[in-house]
């Protein structure tokens, strides 16, 4: 229910037709893959996956991130969203993707995010 309130809030807040894909991978303890899509000018929820575990352990992940910083070298941005499975819970990610070269089409990112429940309150640093 909680993923199905976000994504309709997602389509709710992105008022333009632009758009652009992301494809990213967090190296941590808790690492995972991403795929964003862009909405709007600073809207990017991003589905990710959990890496390096076993397939039936891949823990899902759903967060929409706002960017308040958007520079063409650089971009900070915040976030909520919802993990399932292994640790699930509540995430609320802050980061940066930093794009170093004229061609914009590839970067870094660092990023931490609070993931809480009721058992465990961890601080997942990526980059």
């Amino acid at each position: 229910m909680k993923i199905i309130t976000t994504l309709s809030l997602i389509v709710l807040l992105s008022t333009t037709a632009y758009s652009q894909i992301g494809i990213s991978y967090h190296q941590s303890y808790l690492s995972f893959a991403g795929v964003s899509y862009q909405l709007g000018e600073r809207f990017n929820p991003e589905f990710r996956v959990g890496a390096n575990t076993l397939l039936y352990n891949i823990s899902p992940e759903l967060v929409v991130n706002y960017q308040f910083i958007k520079k063409t070298e650089y971009q900070v941005y915040a976030g909520l969203g919802e993990r399932l499975q292994i640790d699930e819970g509540l995430v609320i990610p802050v980061g940066v993707n930093i794009y170093p070269f004229e061609n914009r089409r590839f970067g870094f990112h660092s990023e931490l995010a609070a993931v809480l429940n009721e058992n465990n309150e961890i601080l997942r640093g990526s980059w």
